[in-house]
C-alpha cells in the first residue's frame, strides 16, 4: 500500500535525528497513545521493511535539497570546495562540499558523502565527482516532475525550482579547492582544476575569457594537516633519540612490557588506565579518582585527552600537558596500588617504568611546551581564519604561521635553553596577535584566565587558573622532579627544531611550498595580493569533510549492518541539518539542553526541509520513492565496480609479480648452468687467476664484471642467499679487489656448508616460512591437498620458463653455449695441446661460418694440432664433424682471440662446443 505523505514524512524525519529503524514503529504508537490518549488516531503502521526502505529516500531529499541550495546559489557565493576519501568495509567512498557564503557568513554545504570512484586513484577520484554534478541536475528534474505530476496548474510552485542546469561546473571557477596534503589528495586537486576547465570550454563551450571572467581556481591545503606533518615528525625524532640513548637500559627490560618512548604510545597508556570514559577493562580509572578524593582533594587535576578513538599527530603533544600535569599523581597512585597487589598488570608496569624515567618526564614536559606555544596558536588560527577578513587574515595568511614557527625552530636547533623560556616561548605570535583581536582576546582568555574546577568541589569559588598553573610548573618548576629535567629538555629541544626544520623543507611534503626561507611557490613573499585578496573570508583547513564523515561514521556505527549509502545519506542529513526545527530554541527549557548555533548552521533559522511548502515536500517525498530502487541499485553497481577494480590491480600485480620472477628465473637458469661449467671458479686459485688476467675493472671482460658474475651463480643461481654482497653503500661504490676479498673468504667456503640445489632458485609468491614451520595438530588434508597444488604449479611453472627462454634464443635473445664458455679465451689449454692426445681429451670447437647464401653456420669440430699461439691469437689444425665437411675435412684456421665467444658473434667467431649441455625441456 501507500502511505500518506504525512507518514513518511515523520519517518524520515525521525531517521534523520538517529532514531533506529526498530523503534520507530513504537515510538510512533507511543507518541499518539501518550499524546491523545483518549482518541485511536493510529489504525496501522508502516512495515519495518518500509521503514527501512525509507532510508534511501531519505539519502535522496539531502542530495536533492544539497542540489536545490547549489542551484539557488550565485557563483560568487561559492568560495570553496571540500573534497575527502574514506574507507569503510574496504570500500571507499569520497565526499564533496562546498562552502556558500551568504551575509557574509560561510556555511558549509555536503553535496554528497557517497560518491564511488571506480578506485584510489586521483583521476579516478576526479571522474566520479565530476560524474555527480548530471545526478544533481537529474534529482532536480525528478522533483520538478513529481510537483507538475501533483500540482499541473500551480505554475507559481513550479517556480520554486531552479532550473536543473543552475547545478553547474562553472560555478566552481573562482573557488579554492582544499583538500588533505597527501600525493593523491594534491594530485587530485591539480588534476580537478584542469578538469573544470576543460569541462567549461568543451562540454559547456564556454570561451576562455568568459571563465576567465568567473575567477582564478585556487588549490588550499588542510593547515591542521600541516601542523601536524611537523609535530610527527618531531615525535619521531625524540623516540629514536631517547631510543638510542637507553638502548641497554630498554634491552635489560623484558619485552612483555612494550616499553617505548613514543608519545602516541604514552597517551594511549595514559588513556587505559586512568581514563574514565575508557572502556578498558584492565584500567583503574575510577579507583584512581577514589584514590584522588581521598589523597588529594582540593588539588588540581587535569582532564585526560581521549587517545583511543582516533588520533592526530599532535595529539600527543596536546596529551603531553594533563599527563606532565598529573605525573606525580599517576607515580603516587601507582606505588600506592602496586604495592597492595600481588598481580602483575603490563599496563601498569609499563607506565611505573616510563613515568618514573626522567628522560621521559622532560620529553613530556618538551611536548607540552610546544603545544602550549605553537600548537594551540595554530589550531585557533587553522580552524578561525574564514571569520577573520576584517582583520585582513586569509587562507593564505597562514603561511606567515609557518615563517614564524620556522624561526623558532631554526633558533631552538641553535640553543635548546630558548625552549624553556617562557618569555620567547610564548611570544611567537605576538605580532598577529597585534593585528588579529579575536586571536589575541582568546589566547589571553586560554592562559590568563580559563578556570577548572579542583578534586571533590564544582562550586564556583574554588576554581583555578588551570592553564596558567600549567605554563608556570612548565617554565618554572616548581616540583623538583620536573627541575631535574631542564639539561635534558634543552638537548630535546635542539633536536626537535633540527627535525621540524627538515620537515618544512622537505620537497617532498607540502610544508616547503609555504616556506618564505625557500621563496616556496605559495609563500607569504610569493603569493600576488590577488591571491591573498581571494583567500579572505574562506577556510583554512579541511575540518567541513573530515566533519561529513565524522557523522557519517556516526550512523555507521549506530546501523551496523545499514546499507553504507543509507548510513551517508543519514550523517549528510544531519551535516546540513535538513530537518532541524528552529522553534526548538523556544520550546525547550534548561540550561545547554539544545542545539546551539555552529558555524554551518544559523539555530535560529529551520533546516531547508523545513523551509518548503507542503506541496513542495510532498512532491520531493514522491520523487525520493520512486527513484529508490535505482538508487540502491545503482551504488550496488558502483561498489561491484569498486571491487572489480580493486581485484583486477591484484590481478595485474600478481602477474606482473609472475613476469618479473620469470623473467628472474630465466637469468637464474643461465647463472645455474655456468655454475656447472669450466666458467665457474670453484677454488682461489681458478679465481685468482681469472681475476688477475682481466686487464681492465670495468671492461667487457672486466675485473668488476668477473667478480660480480661468479658472486650471482652463487646468490641468485644457486639461491645462496649469505653469498649476497651489496655494490655500492651511502654512496660508495665497492672496488673489484674488495668484493674479489668477499668472493674468495665468504662466497666459496659455502660450497662447504650448503647443498647445491639440482634445479635452478625460484622464489614463487608462497606462504612465509616462518608461517609454516610453526605447527598446531595434525595439518589438514585440505591444506596437504593446496601444498600438492603448488609443488605442480612450481613444476609447470618452471617449464613454462625454459619454454620462454628457448623462444628468446630463438629470437636471438640469450644463448646458453655462449653462457657456459670460459671467462676468457683457452689459451692454456691450446699451450698445452700434443698430437697424441686422446680423442675425449682434445678441444671440440664451435666456429661461425659466413655461407655464400649470405646465412651464417655454427660448424663444429675438433682441434687435432696447434702450430702456434702467442697472447692475441692460435693457429690450428680443425677436423671437422662429417656433417660439415664441403671441403677438405682438415682445414687450418686462425683462431683470434678477439673472436672469442662474442656477444654478437661474427664470422670466424669460435668457442667450445658445448652442446651435449643443452637444457633439455622434459
Amino acid at each position: 500500500m501507500q502511505w500518506l505523505p504525512h507518514v513518511d514524512k515523520l519517518i524520515i524525519e525521525m531517521l534523520s535525528n538517529r532514531t533506529p529503524p526498530s523503534c520507530i514503529q513504537k515510538n510512533i504508537l507511543a507518541m499518539a497513545r501518550v499524546i491523545f490518549p483518549n482518541q485511536d488516531i493510529v489504525r496501522e503502521l508502516p512495515s519495518l521493511r518500509h521503514i527501512r526502505n525509507l532510508n534511501t529516500s531519505l539519502l535522496l531529499v539531502t542530495k536533492t535539497l544539497a542540489a536545490f541550495q547549489y542551484a539557488s546559489a550565485t557563483a560568487k557565493q561559492i568560495r570553496q570546495v571540500h573534497a575527502d576519501a574514506t574507507s569503510r568495509r574496504q570500500e571507499e567512498l569520497l565526499c564533496f562540499i562546498v562552502a556558500i557564503e551568504k551575509d557574509d557568513v560561510l556555511r558549509s554545504l555536503c553535496m554528497s558523502c557517497s560518491i564511488m570512484a571506480r578506485d584510489k586513484s586521483a583521476a579516478s577520484q576526479v571522474e566520479a565527482i565530476m560524474a555527480s554534478f548530471p545526478e544533481f541536475r537529474r534529482l532536480l528534474d525528478n522533483w520538478r516532475a513529481a510537483l507538475v505530476e501533483l500540482y499541473p496548474t500551480r505554475v507559481d510552485l513550479h517556480a520554486l525550482i531552479p532550473p536543473s542546469n543552475e547545478v553547474s561546473v562553472a560555478k566552481l571557477n573562482g573557488t579554492t579547492i582544499t583538500t588533505d596534503t597527501c600525493n593523491v589528495a594534491t594530485s587530485f586537486r591539480r588534476q580537478w582544476k584542469d578538469e573544470i576547465t576543460r569541462y567549461c570550454r568543451d562540454e559547456m563551450k564556454m570561451t576562455q575569457d568568459s571563465i576567465n571572467d568567473l575567477g582564478k581556481i585556487l588549490d588550499g591545503d588542510c593547515w591542521q594537516h600541516m601542523r601536524n606533518i611537523i609535530f610527527n615528525g618531531i615525535e619521531i625524532e625524540m623516540k629514536k633519540y631517547l631510543t638510542d640513548l637507553l638502548e641497554e637500559d630498554i634491552a635489560n627490560i623484558p619485552s612483555i612490557y612494550r616499553v617505548d618512548f613514543g608519545l602516541g604510545n604514552n597517551s594511549r597508556c595514559v588513556d587505559k588506565e586512568w581514563g574514565i570514559t575508557c572502556n578498558y577493562a584492565k584500567g583503574h580509572g575510577s579507583s584512581f579518582i577514589r584514590w584522588m578524593h581521598t589523597e588529594r582533594s582540593g588539588e588540581l587535576l587535569m582532564p585526560i585527552v581521549r587517545a583511543l578513538g582516533g588520533t592526530r599527530q599532535d595529539g600527543p603533544f596536546e596529551a603531553a600537558l594533563p599527563t606532565y600535569m598529573n605525573r606525580h599523581y599517576y607515580v603516587g597512585f601507582l606505588d600506592y596500588y602496586l604495592k597492595g597487589s600481588d598481580k602483575e598488570n603490563i599496563l601498569q608496569y609499563n607506565l611505573f617504568l616510563t613515568l618514573r624515567c626522567n628522560e621521559m618526564t622532560a620529553q613530556l614536559r618538551v611536548a607540552a611546551i610546544l603545544h602550549v606555544a605553537i600548537v594551540i596558536p595554530m589550531r585557533w588560527l587553522a580552524g578561525k581564519t574564514h571569520e577573520l577578513a576584517k582583520y585582513n587574515w586569509g587562507e593564505r595568511s597562514m603561511s606567515r604561521v609557518l615563517d614564524l614557527v620556522y624561526d623558532v625552530f631554526v633558533e631552538l636547533e641553535a640553543d635548546g635553553s630558548k625552549g624553556v623560556d617562557a618569555d620567547y616561548m610564548l611570544n611567537i605570535f605576538s605580532s598577529i596577535g597585534d593585528e588579529v583581536e579575536p586571536f589575541k582576546k582568546y589566547l589571553e582568555y586560554m592562559f590568563e584566565e580559563k578556570e577548572s574546577n579542583v578534586v571533590d568541589s564544582k562550586r564556583r569559588e574554588t576554581r583555578v587558573l588551570s592553564m596558567d598553573l600549567a605554563v608556570a610548573e612548565l617554565f618554572w618548576p616548581t616540583r623538583v622532579e620536573n627541575r631535574q629535567t631542564t639539561p635534558m629538555c634543552k638537548t630535546l629541544f635542539e633536536r626537535a627544531g633540527s627535525r621540524a626544520m627538515a620537515e618544512c623543507i622537505d620537497p617532498t611534503k607540502q610544508l616547503h611550498h609555504h616556506l618564505s626561507e625557500i621563496h616556496g611557490a605559495k609563500s607569504w613573499v610569493e603569493v600576488s595580493e590577488e591571491d591573498k585578496k581571494a583567500s579572505l573570508g574562506i577556510r583554512a583547513n579541511n575540518d567541513p569533510a573530515e566533519s561529513a564523515f565524522a557523522v557519517y561514521s556516526d550512523s555507521f556505527e549506530q546501523g551496523q549492518t545499514i546499507r553504507q549509502d543509507n548510513a551517508a545519506g543519514k550523517g549528510q542529513s544531519r551535516f546540513n541539518k535538513d530537518f532541524f526545527r528552529a522553534e526548538l530554541k523556544s520550546l525547550v527549557t534548561g540550561k545547554k539542553s539544545i542545539e546551539e548555533d555552529d558555524e554551518n548552521h544559523d539555530a535560529n533559522v529551520s533546516g531547508t526541509w523545513h523551509s518548503l511548502c507542503e506541496e513542495l515536500q510532498n512532491a520531493l517525498i514522491l520523487a525520493s520513492k520512486r527513484d529508490s530502487a535505482r538508487e540502491r541499485n545503482k551504488f550496488d553497481e558502483a561498489l561491484e565496480q569498486q571491487r572489480i577494480a580493486r581485484e583486477e590491480v591484484l590481478d595485474n600485480k600478481r602477474q606482473k609479480d609472475l613476469a618479473k620472477t620469470e623473467e628472474s628465473y630465466i637469468d637464474a637458469t643461465y647463472l645455474w648452468q655456468q655454475y656447472h661449467s669450466e666458467r665457474c671458479a670453484k677454488t682461489p686459485k681458478d679465481a685468482w687467476d681469472a681475476y688477475n688476467a682481466c686487464t681492465s675493472e670495468t671492461g667487457k671482460k672486466g675485473k668488476l664484471p668477473y667478480v660480480k658474475e661468479q658472486i650471482h651463480m652463487r646468490y641468485l643461481g644457486l639461491g645462496w642467499a649469505e653469498a649476497y654482497h651489496a655494490y655500492s653503500k651511502d654512496g660508495y661504490k665497492y672496488k673489484s679487489i674488495e668484493l674479489m676479498e668477499h668472493f674468495v673468504k665468504t662466497v666459496l667456503p659455502l660450497a662447504d656448508t650448503l647443498e647445491v640445489p639440482d634445479q635452478p632458485a625460484l622464489e614463487l609468491p608462497t606462504l612465509s616460512e616462518k608461517l609454516t614451520s610453526m605447527k598446531l595438530g595434525t595439518v589438514s588434508l585440505d591444506f596437504e591437498a593446496l601444498s600438492t597444488m603448488e609443488e605442480d604449479t612450481e613444476t609447470k611453472f618452471r617449464k613454462d620458463a625454459l619454454i620462454k627462454r628457448r623462444e628468446l634464443q630463438d629470437e636471438g635473445k640469450g644463448d646458453e653455449l655462449e653462457q657456459m664458455q670460459t671467462y676468457h679465451w683457452p689459451e692454456e689449454k691450446l699451450k698445452n695441446y700434443s698430437e697424441d692426445m686422446r680423442d675425449e681429451d682434445r678441444f671440440k670447437i664451435d666456429m661461425l661460418f659466413h655461407r655464400a647464401d649470405d646465412t651464417n653456420v655454427w660448424a663444429q669440430g675438433t682441434i687435432i694440432k696447434v702450430f702456434r699461439i702467442n697472447k692475441n691469437e692460435a693457429v690450428v689444425n680443425i677436423k671437422w664433424n662429417e656433417e660439415h665437411v664441403e671441403g677438405d675435412e682438415v682445414t687450418k684456421e686462425k683462431l683470434l682471440r678477439s673472436k672469442w665467444n662474442p656477444d654478437k658473434p661474427g664470422s670466424r667467431a669460435w668457442r667450445e662446443e658445448l652442446r651435449h649441455k643443452i637444457w633439455q625441456i622434459e
